[in-house]
């Protein structure tokens, strides 16, 4: 029995499909619940004690936005040196494909040629 080349690939994209379908059905906070938490020690009972109110203004809003992306960038590349580099230099490679174009659009304006000559 010959083994189809394309039956890693697949395996892998069904594996991918499936973790993404039951990342999407799993909540993201799961409360769990111990003796001193403040479920139990809650006076009020009308009000949940994990909904967290909205921030009031646009600027409160943009403010928690920011300190999020902070952290996040303060843990891609202070923290996670691998990850930091291989981001660095798909920034550095894909900003360097465009300096031929950057150099011969300066060509052509300091030295009046045409894209032909160049």
């Amino acid at each position: 029995m010959e083994i189809n080349i394309w039956l890693a690939i697949y395996i892998g994209l069904l594996i991918q499909v499936a973790a993404t379908l039951v990342a999407y059905v799993i909540p993201t906070t799961i409360v769990r619940a111990t003796k001193d938490s403040t479920i139990f020690n809650h006076s009020d009972s009308r009000e949940s004690p994990h909904v967290k109110t909205p921030p009031e203004t646009w600027i409160n809003m943009f403010r928690v936005l920011a300190r999020k992306v902070t952290s996040l960038l303060r843990w891609v590349l202070f923290e996670n040196y691998s990850l930091g580099l291989l981001l660095l230099t798909l920034l550095f490679t894909s900003l360097g494909q465009y300096a031929k174009v950057l150099e011969l659009q300066y060509i052509t304006m300091r030295y009046s040629l045409s894209w032909s000559k160049v």
